[in-house]
């Protein structure tokens, strides 16, 4: 993708090996970091940490968020 990376300076719940709070995690140049919707309860890169992007399957067909870079891929 051409857009640029987005940061979010949030605190999630978190009880995973990964990203505890107040501690950075650095995701290595061509890995990604996964998080779920409900971070109370997502298995996720906080549990098992970054991905390596040829591990992942799949392509993008919606952005939803935020709302002003919403759009379709086709």
């Amino acid at each position: 993708m051409d857009d640029p990376p987005i940061f979010l300076e949030r605190v999630y719940y978190n009880r995973g090996a990964f990203g505890r709070a107040g501690q950075p995690f650095h995701v290595p140049e061509g890995e990604l970091f996964f998080m779920g919707d409900n971070s109370g309860s997502s298995k996720d890169s906080r549990y098992f940490g970054s991905v390596s992007e040829r591990h992942v399957v799949g392509r993008t067909f919606l952005i939803m968020w935020p709302l002003k870079r919403i759009r379709y891929f086709r």
